[in-house]
């Protein structure tokens, strides 16, 4: 309620605060066990905590509206710009939290989560692991996508995993608004982080993106992900001697064939400017942008 205050508003942006009780704090610990949980929680959290004539009735129905929607402001955010109300209020979100509670088992039940496949948990896992200079922002990244962009990105991490049998590395591109550059690297083999780099920047101009985010993940075959580190992609603005091996790369990836051979078949359906949140979603499944990968 203290945003609504004439006296807060001033403080909104400019100094970020959160107002959480010891039981607020018992019950994130809980629900969200990590660091990278944790801080993507707290950045869609913030965000609603910024939007004036928001109001949400706790801390636990804001976790519950994590918990089932994930960018629960941007829902908020669409809601406003749709309905142009005074005023929004959500209430009962907190449901699935207080249901958790309920017996005298809760200590032993599963805690309620947001759905990831086994395989992008391995990667996340990993980030956590490392704790590498911008693994948080990287975390973060990845944790925004929805149901369906986290099922697409576990199966083209799987794909390239299961073949470092026969590959000492491999790597793939995943194109948004902020595309994803994934450098698997086998378990015990060295890796090369200036051709890491060259590739993918090179990836960057094939694609025609300008803001990437890497990722170099040493994994196993058969065990999964070791640790994973994440790096800067830089973008070449024009071609000169020093770069023209990249950016002749960059034409080789262009071709239809070597697109395929890069990652799997989807990488054709990835490979296209990230439409508008209201257009039709890139992967064909017929649903809006906002409300499959683009979450």
């Amino acid at each position: 309620m203290c945003k609504e205050l004439a006296e807060i508003v001033p403080l909104i942006g400019k100094h970020a605060f959160l107002s959480l009780s010891i039981d607020d704090l018992f019950v994130l610990t809980r629900f969200l066990p990590t660091m990278g949980e944790l801080a993507h929680y707290l950045e869609v959290r913030q965000v609603v905590a910024g939007i004036t004539g928001v109001l949400l009735f706790d801390e636990i129905d804001h976790l519950g509206a994590y918990i089932s929607k994930n960018r629960f402001d941007q829902d908020i955010s669409e809601q406003q710009a749709k309905d142009k109300p005074d005023m929004i209020v959500w209430d009962g979100m907190s449901k699935v939290v207080d249901h958790h509670f309920e017996g005298e088992d809760w200590e032993t039940r599963p805690v309620p989560t947001q759905k990831y496949p086994s395989e992008l948990l391995g990667l996340l896992g990993a980030l956590n692991n490392s704790c590498a200079p911008g693994w948080l922002a990287t975390e973060t990244h990845i944790r925004n996508y929805g149901e369906e962009g986290r099922k697409d990105l576990a199966k083209m991490l799987e794909s390239c995993r299961t073949t470092l049998h026969e590959h000492n590395s491999r790597y793939f591109q995943f194109i948004g608004e902020q595309s994803l550059f994934i450098w698997l690297q086998k378990i015990g083999v060295p890796c090369n982080t200036q051709i890491v780099e060259a590739k993918a920047s090179a990836a960057a101009i094939a694609t025609r993106t300008a803001n990437m985010i890497g990722i170099i993940t040493f994994a196993d075959p058969n065990a999964g992900y070791k640790s994973a580190d994440f790096f800067s992609v830089k973008v070449p603005t024009a071609r000169n001697t020093e770069n023209s091996a990249i950016y002749e790369d960059a034409e080789k990836m262009r071709a239809p064939k070597r697109q395929v051979a890069l990652t799997t078949p989807r990488k054709a359906a990835t490979v296209v400017k990230a439409p508008g949140r209201n257009q039709p979603c890139w992967c064909g499944s017929g649903i809006k942008f906002k409300k499959c990968h683009g979450r």
